[in-house]
């Protein structure tokens, strides 16, 4: 078996318990949002934005109450998709890997954040396919 590579057991929805078994989380949700981007390896890449599509999901620390209805107390979607559309325009990347895992990391950077998901898909490059991409899961 090549080294580089683990078989892992994934449970996506599975945040890392802290003291009491519990499933409750909270979870952000930025769902296809798409972006025309230099991104790839090849020539035709380098001189022509493609589209890309973009799935986030950042896991945070459950609150039991939100009776205090406060701005304050959530990971703003907003501000996320302000901050990707920002690395789309930034330059050109040359993977999607890359993409995903400045996306991850900037996510992972917001305190609340606990675990984050991140999707990166080119559903123009290859006419046989709806789409092809990478998928990361960082935990904090």
């Amino acid at each position: 078996m090549n080294k580089l590579f683990k078989v892992v057991t994934d449970n996506t929805n599975a945040l890392p318990q802290s003291g009491a078994a519990s499933n409750a989380y909270s979870k952000v949700i930025i769902k296809d949002l798409v972006v025309d981007m230099f991104i790839g390896i090849y020539d035709t890449e380098k001189q022509n934005t493609q589209r890309v599509i973009i799935n986030i999901d950042v896991f945070t620390a459950h609150k039991n109450s939100w009776d205090g209805d406060d701005y304050g107390d959530v990971v703003c979607y907003e501000t996320i998709v302000n901050k990707v559309k920002d690395m789309a325009a930034s330059g050109h990347i040359h993977l999607v890997e890359t993409f995903a895992h400045k996306i991850a990391d900037y996510c992972l950077e917001n305190e609340a954040t606990a675990q984050v998901i991140v999707r990166v898909e080119k559903p123009d490059i290859m006419t046989d396919t709806a789409t092809v991409g990478f998928e990361i899961k960082k935990i904090k």
